[in-house]
């Protein structure tokens, strides 16, 4: 695994919508989570760069076609979406995009999203579900967007302070006491720049109707 950018495919609701579906397409390296590895080879004509986890969900004939690209981790202190971004991390890879997060169990999906909030500190991460897509910012970052397109803005305490105009409502040294405060707004331009201070933000974008 030598590319920049690599999918990790979650063991949650395979996509169906045609933007993460063209991403998983369009990359060299997946890492499947435990049992993503089935979910992949049912709906798709790809094949994992490397299975990880603790292996309990993955199918036998999954083992045994990709004997050789299986890492059994048995270490219960991390879910398996950690040992496979951790695993990224290990193999230097500059940009993570998640897939298959969403969908399954409800805490499952909760728990997910306050692991995106660690995992954006340590590398430029971006999730991608059927309905939209998270993109994570430290610092500062331009992102595409498009007019009135939907926007949500969420940091993971009351201490990181959110800079970003050209919104229906601006966001001018913003800070969120409560975790909903910074969702439903709106865009009004092609491109928006966030600045973050005292550490990161996860931006919810919607896809364009």
């Amino acid at each position: 695994m030598n590319s920049k950018t690599v999918v990790i495919l979650a063991n949650g609701q395979f996509p169906t919508h045609e933007i993460p579906l063209n991403i998983l397409n369009g990359v060299c390296d997946i890492i499947c989570c435990d049992g993503a590895v089935d979910s992949l080879l049912k709906n798709t004509n790809l094949t994992p760069t490397t299975i990880i986890g603790d292996l309990d969900s993955v199918s036998d004939e999954a083992k045994m076609k990709f004997s050789d690209r299986l890492i059994e981790i048995k270490d219960q202190n991390t879910n398996d979406l950690t040992k496979a971004f951790n695993y990224a991390i290990e193999k230097k890879c500059k940009k993570i995009i998640f897939l298959g997060t969403a969908g399954g169990r409800e805490d499952h999906q909760i728990a997910n999203f306050f692991l995106f909030f660690d995992f954006a500190k340590v590398a430029d991460i971006e999730v991608y579900t059927d309905h939209g897509k998270f993109i994570s910012v430290r610092e500062h970052k331009k992102i595409k967007s498009i007019q009135q397109q939907k926007i949500s803005f969420f940091t993971e305490n009351s201490n990181i302070i959110l800079n970003c105009e050209n919104l229906k409502w601006p966001l001018l040294n913003q800070k969120f006491e409560q975790g909903w405060q910074g969702a439903l707004n709106e865009s009004l331009s092609e491109e928006l720049e966030v600045k973050v201070t005292n550490g990161v933000c996860l931006v919810f974008q919607v896809y364009k109707n």
